[in-house]
């Protein structure tokens, strides 16, 4: 939330209206119509514990589209992946199907090698969260 209070009206107030009962530590709305907010992106370099202790390069972010390009991934290699994405995330109460390659990342470590998750996949991030919804 920016520290100043908004000088134009809100013309879209869905937003205010779906995230009313979500309150801050002091109770306060935790979206407000009287201020403007900022979304901050960046990506994925490893674990917070990890990057504290890294003092040279960090790992690189490749979005899924990318992949294709590059020649990383192939388009069924790409959907499976997106797959799994949308899966956990039906697995846990929300629907991921509105994102888009460019939306998720895999990451390689400094040694340029593709970091995998516990299946030994290429271990996906979501990096928009702004079409995921609850079911």
């Amino acid at each position: 939330m920016t520290g100043s209070v908004k000088q134009e009206k809100s013309e879209d107030l869905r937003r205010f209206e779906s995230h009313k009962n979500l309150k801050c530590p002091d109770g306060q709305p935790v979206l407000s119509e009287t201020h403007n907010y900022i979304t901050i992106r960046g990506y994925f370099n490893g674990t917070d514990q990890w990057v504290a202790e890294q003092k040279g390069q960090l790992c690189r972010p490749v979005d899924l589209l990318k992949t294709l390009h590059y020649g990383i991934l192939q388009e069924p290699e790409l959907k499976n992946l997106m797959e799994r994405v949308f899966a956990k995330l039906k697995n846990i109460g929300y629907d991921g199907s509105l994102l888009q390659a460019n939306d998720l990342i895999i990451t390689y470590d400094p040694k340029g090698e593709m970091m995998k998750d516990e299946e030994g996949y290429p271990e996906v991030r979501i990096t928009n969260f702004e079409f995921i919804r609850k079911l």
